[in-house]
């Protein structure tokens, strides 16, 4: 099966505009709600695929949140030391 030496990603505001053919990598995206320029429907899509694909996704979407993730990621760094 798959294999990669990427046990895992984060990404912020993060919007995967390829196809993933196959991963067993784990993804976490944490993404405001309100972004206007990485709209969360484009994070929710991003998820699909990437558990399409084999690997495992979570969607963390920050309410209220906009692109800047300056005004929240404070919030939501002990979510990435899980």
């Amino acid at each position: 099966g798959p294999s990669s030496s990427v046990i895992a990603a984060v990404g912020l505001s993060a919007f995967l505009p390829v196809v993933v053919e196959s991963t067993d990598s784990n993804l976490l995206l944490l993404n405001g709600d309100l972004d206007s320029v990485i709209h969360i429907e484009w994070a929710q899509e991003t998820c699909s695929r990437w558990r399409e694909a084999g690997g495992d996704c979570r969607l963390v979407a920050v309410a209220n949140g906009v692109h800047d993730s300056s005004a929240w990621i404070g919030e939501y760094l002990p979510v990435l030391e899980r």
